[in-house]
């Protein structure tokens, strides 16, 4: 985005030593029709962000809250488009195939693991949630990068409407993930008790124990050691900033989409507490 010299006067007047800035590719209308947008100004010093500012179109300079307000929508929506390509698009690489391949194989050759069949009940509950949750994070990452791109190269105009859709996203994904993480961390012990006993050899046939082992090194990349760490990092990547679940006095602990609801709003108040030790608006 281009500013004009007025605006340009400005910039530079809080401009500190040995800064530059750079003007947001879009501009931010809480409706479409409105005649006053704002411009989303970023210092930067050696590559690192070291303050904000926000215009206004027809006010110019506003007043620091109302510009952290108005930052907020921008830096927020900037944040939503990085999950998409960074957090999101790493765990749709779960292929839902793999997933129902997984299933196939545990309910065709149930049979080889006749002591363990409640806890094959207990995994195949799980490997449907997860092909059911790993087609809807894919169509949640088409619809953040679908956005983005509508703002970046389309409009070039992020409204208050856009913002919460993209909000709104990521908040059905948390809660997607958070939901599920903390089901298959439950009931992980009943894979590694199949994995265990995949494991070893002395119960199956010579032909079985290759249908064992390919049955072993799909579970390990889903539930083996590794994985089981990667979900343990997320389900603390959730709540090591809120100190653990919260609870209400009269229902006690919070359902999944209240929790994701709170993080949100807490989330939210840090950031703008944030925002404003930066903010270069007066």
């Amino acid at each position: 985005m281009q500013l004009n010299q007025q605006f340009l006067e400005i910039v530079e007047k809080y401009k500190q030593d040995n800064e530059k800035f750079e003007v947001y590719s879009y501009v931010f209308k809480y409706v479409e029709t409105d005649e006053e947008f704002y411009y989303y100004i970023l210092y930067k010093k050696y590559r690192q962000g070291k303050g904000n500012m926000v215009l206004s179109s027809i006010r110019g300079l506003i007043d620091k809250q109302e510009a952290v307000k108005i930052a907020y929508f921008f830096l927020t929506h900037n944040g939503t488009a990085n999950a998409a390509n960074h957090v999101i698009n790493k765990n749709r690489k779960r292929s839902k195939e793999y997933v129902e391949e997984l299933m196939e194989l545990l309910l065709k050759n149930r049979h080889l693991l006749k002591p363990l069949q409640s806890s094959i009940d207990i995994v195949i509950d799980i490997l449907t949630l997860q092909a059911k949750n790993t087609e809807r994070i894919n169509q949640i990452y088409q619809d953040l990068l679908e956005l983005d791109q509508r703002i970046h190269t389309g409009t070039k105009v992020l409204t208050e409407k856009l913002w919460q859709k993209g909000r709104n996203l990521i908040k059905d994904y948390d809660a997607l993930v958070y939901s599920e993480v903390k089901e298959v961390i439950n009931n992980i012990p009943e894979a590694e008790k199949i994995m265990s006993y995949l494991n070893e050899r002395r119960h199956f046939s010579f032909i079985d124990r290759f249908k064992a082992r390919k049955i072993l090194r799909k579970m390990e990349r889903l539930y083996g050691a590794e994985a089981k760490q990667d979900l343990q990092n997320s389900l603390e990547g959730f709540e090591k900033d809120f100190q653990g679940n919260f609870f209400t006095k009269t229902r006690g602990e919070l359902s999944t989409d209240e929790y994701v609801q709170f993080i949100h709003q807490m989330a939210e108040y840090e950031y703008k507490k944030n925002l404003l030790e930066i903010c270069r608006n007066p």
